[in-house]
């Protein structure tokens, strides 16, 4: 049966559509209902009922119940780090130095070597040496500890889909929570100190090491295995002979981005009682001495870009036969391992000749035993040279001069011409920074934050919800529904707000920035050559290491947290609207150009709405950052959900920093999947994405 022109040719409305107009209506009937009736715009207090009062008594009832386990694992940790401090602060500091030159040599040559050498001598002359050995100590045992639990994890999650799909999730959860979350559940079970403080790192740095574990395995290209079985290898023989020697690479770089969120974390367990350069840069920020806040930030720096160059050389080593005498090329390197050559056989023939009297190597014998031990030796030459050396180094300074810490009369400092300079530009660039500050409140922070207080709490919620649901489906929007009810109820309403309209001018200001750096630095070579180390720079160093700098320009308070978080959260929007412009079809830019189009119609018309789901997902990522470093700007004075967490942690108030702490949790998690369901739809509509 045919349809009748009237009803074919007939507009009909699109479903969505009309949910969208009824949920907007509803919402304006909301506001006005509010507004006409004399309504508050703030949640009722009467409706109010915090759970501080038994998170407290939860708090209290853990640690006494749990005694017996909590007691001797603080302890176990307390014991670990202070043996690792001895052993590094009781090594002379020239045989450190020393030791990282020669290993850094080893991985990548002596450009590396030298500057990893002068990074670590530059912390003892600004007089950190003993603060960066604790801080290293720290790190590396809180590494240590993360390796050690995250790689079999996610070798786990790898061999098993069932436990990968419920491990995900929870991933999700802790790399979505900022890090001031991450402090309230180890505070209340290990109160204040250094367990704490590993505890904090291990858990807050350890997705990472997990997902590429999980995803370096699941990588191996099935032919290895198959012909691994066809070998008759076991299971276990498959995972240590082809799987995780294949996957290694893929397992390195998960280690390195877990070493970089362990230094991220420096400044924060800084609050929970751990020593090292974080608390030196926390108590330098609090008593407004930006010299000395500036030279502990820079010895983050220089030390997570050691890390960082460290970690990528030993991702990218192989253990072949043209990697290992790399070294020799070097004049000096290569005529002093030919001179260790025959002190290395020699010896290992004599220490094959003791095990063989004493009879330890009976099975060998003495000529197997130093036959062997020469092998091993011959094919790690520069390690037992290297070695040799620092010993006999070692052993001079032991019977000469007895070197402990670093030289106390070596002193480069950079505090007063700091704290100089800060005073010079306080005074001389107020021209700048004082209608900067005028256009940010004004014109941005103040109009927001109006607006968001103007809005009845209903519609708020509301308005959250169906957002969710329209963009993610219903499970989110209950998320976000359920959520938002729950800051409302526990009394962080307000302070939510503040966190949101500062997240919202730090966003406009981010991508106000980025996307038109973006767009000339696919047009200009040069520009996107000079933009790449900077870009490089600003996603290395951990968010803390803007705060001095910040703070030098435009003091303690809420703009230099909106400011520090445009700086933090700029790299992603630059990064992919110049990408998705350089992926833009030559065709049609060709098509464009052949149709008259000037280079303005053609970057409008074409080129900006073909990258527009690269651009926004650089957006969506800005946004991300921007909500995470806005809370812990808290740290130079920016009221909000950071600031309500920040007084907990310094008042030993779990109550409320829990409260807090689930606040932003909720913020975090449901913008973060309204993001993805955007990006993900945005992608598919345009045909990039074949994924159901």
């Amino acid at each position: 049966m045919a349809t009748p022109p009237s009803i074919a040719g007939a507009a009909v409305p699109d479903s969505p559509d009309i949910r969208r107009v009824a949920a907007c209506g509803a919402l304006l009937l909301i506001v006005a209902v509010y507004k006409f009736s004399g309504l508050g715009d703030a949640f009722p207090a009467a409706f109010q009922f915090p759970v501080r009062e038994p998170v407290d008594a939860f708090a209290d009832w853990i640690p006494e119940t749990f005694n017996f386990i909590l007691y001797p694992v603080s302890q176990g940790v307390k014991a670990a780090l202070s043996a690792i401090d001895d052993v590094f602060l009781s090594i002379p500091w020239f045989i450190l130095v020393l030791g990282l030159f020669l290993v850094a040599f080893w991985l990548s040559g002596p450009g590396l070597a030298v500057f990893c050498a002068a990074s670590l001598m530059f912390m003892g002359l600004i007089g950190l040496w003993e603060v960066s050995v604790v801080t290293i100590t720290i790190m590396t045992f809180s590494v240590v500890v993360t390796v050690t639990i995250g790689i079999p994890i996610g070798i786990l999650a790898a061999r098993d889909d069932r436990f990968d799909v419920l491990l995900r999730p929870v991933l999700d959860a802790m790399q979505t929570m900022p890090i001031f979350v991450y402090l309230i559940p180890v505070m209340l079970l290990f109160g204040i100190g250094a367990t704490s403080a590993v505890l904090a790192t291990v858990i807050y740095s350890m997705p990472p090491v997990i997902r590429l574990t999980n995803l370096g395995i699941r990588q191996v290209p099935a032919e290895a295995i198959e012909v691994a079985r066809s070998y008759g290898s076991m299971p276990r023989q498959i995972l240590y002979k082809v799987q995780i020697p294949l996957a290694r690479p893929t397992i390195m770089m998960g280690v390195n981005q877990t070493v970089m969120m362990a230094l991220g974390m420096v400044i924060f367990v800084a609050l929970i009682g751990a020593s090292g350069l974080g608390k030196e840069i926390w108590l330098a920020m609090r008593r407004l001495r930006i010299g000395d806040a500036l030279e502990g930030g820079l010895a983050v720096v220089l030390l997570a870009i050691v890390l960082d160059r460290l970690g990528d050389a030993l991702s990218r080593r192989r253990n072949d036969a043209k990697a290992a005498p790399k070294y020799r090329r070097y004049g000096l390197f290569g005529a002093f391992d030919r001179a260790m050559g025959p002190v290395l056989s020699a010896g290992t023939a004599l220490a094959g000749a003791v095990v063989g009297c004493l009879g330890g190597a009976a099975r060998l014998g003495p000529g197997a035993f130093a036959s062997r031990a020469r092998l091993f030796l011959d094919r790690h030459r520069f390690g037992a040279t290297s070695a040799a050396v620092l010993l006999g180094v070692l052993l001079i300074d032991l019977a000469l001069f007895e070197t402990s810490g670093f030289p106390r009369e070596w002193k480069l400092n950079f505090t007063k011409p700091i704290d100089d300079a800060v005073d010079w530009l306080n005074i001389n660039l107020a021209f700048i920074t004082d209608p900067l500050r005028a256009a940010i409140f004004v014109y941005g922070l103040n109009p927001i934050r109006t607006l968001l207080l103007w809005i009845p709490w209903p519609a708020l919620i509301l308005g959250a919800t169906f957002l969710a649901w329209t963009v993610a489906g219903w499970r989110i929007a209950l998320l976000a529904f359920l959520g938002f009810g729950f800051i409302a109820v526990v009394g962080m309403w307000q302070p939510m707000l503040t966190s949101l309209s500062q997240v919202a001018i730090a966003t406009i200001l981010s991508v106000a920035i980025a996307v038109p750096l973006g767009v000339c630095a696919s047009r200009y070579g040069w520009l996107d050559a000079a933009l790449r180390p900077i870009l490089d720079t600003m996603q290395t160093l951990p968010a803390f290491v803007y705060f001095p700098v910040i703070i030098m320009l435009f003091k303690v308070g809420e703009l230099s947290g909106i400011i520090a978080t445009v700086i933090y959260a700029i790299p992603p929007a630059v990064r992919l609207t110049n990408l998705g412009l350089r992926q833009v079809p030559v065709e049609a830019l060709e098509a464009a150009r052949s149709c008259g189009s000037t280079p303005v119609q053609t970057l409008f018309k074409v080129e900006l709405p073909m990258a527009l789901p690269s651009i926004m997902m650089g957006i969506n990522q800005t946004t991300m950052m921007a909500l995470a470093m806005i809370t812990y700007a808290a740290l130079i004075g920016t009221p909000g959900l950071g600031f309500e967490v920040l007084l907990a942690i310094g008042q030993f108030d779990v109550g409320r920093g829990f409260e807090a702490g689930m606040s932003i949790v909720i913020v975090a998690v449901v913008a973060d999947r309204i993001s993805q369901a955007s990006a993900r739809k945005r992608r598919k509509s345009l045909g990039l994405d074949t994924a159901a």
